[in-house]
C-alpha cells in the first residue's frame, strides 16, 4: 500500500512540528470532551434528565448558529490559510488555484453534514 504525501508527513521521523501539532490538538479535544463530560455528568446529577433535556433544546439554535459562522468564517479566511501552513512547515505543493477551488467543496461539504447531522433535515 502507498501512502500520499500528507499521510507519510504525519508519520515521518524528520518532522517533529506535525507531530507536536497533531499531539497539541489532540490533548486540546480530549481535554475538552472530558470537560463537557464532567459538566453533563454534574448536571444530570444536579437536575432531573427533562431538565438537561430541555436546556439543550434550548441552546441548539444558538450552537447551530455558531457552527454556521464557523463555516463562514472558514470560507472567508480560505485565501489565508496557506500562507500559515507555508509559515508553520506545511507546504504540500498544492497550487493556489487548486487550493481556491477546494474552498467551495469543503464548505459545501460542511453545510451538507451541518444539515443532515445537525438540523436533521434527512
Amino acid at each position: 500500500m502507498i501512502l500520499g504525501p500528507s499521510v507519510t508527513a504525519v508519520f515521518s521521523s524528520n518532522k517533529p512540528l506535525h507531530r507536536r501539532w497533531f499531539v497539541l490538538l489532540s490533548l486540546i479535544a480530549a481535554i475538552g470532551m472530558i470537560t463537557i463530560g464532567l459538566v453533563l455528568w454534574k448536571a444530570v446529577g444536579l437536575s432531573s434528565l427533562s431538565s438537561v433535556a430541555d436546556r439543550v433544546a434550548d441552546a441548539k439554535p444558538v450552537l447551530s448558529g455558531l457552527r454556521f459562522i464557523f463555516i463562514a468564517v472558514l470560507a472567508i479566511s480560505w485565501s489565508q490559510l496557506p500562507a500559515f501552513w507555508g509559515i508553520t512547515g506545511h507546504d504540500h505543493g498544492i497550487e493556489p488555484g487548486h487550493w481556491m477551488a477546494l474552498r467551495w467543496r469543503v464548505v459545501g461539504w460542511l453545510i451538507t453534514v451541518e444539515l443532515v447531522l445537525g438540523q436533521n433535515i434527512l
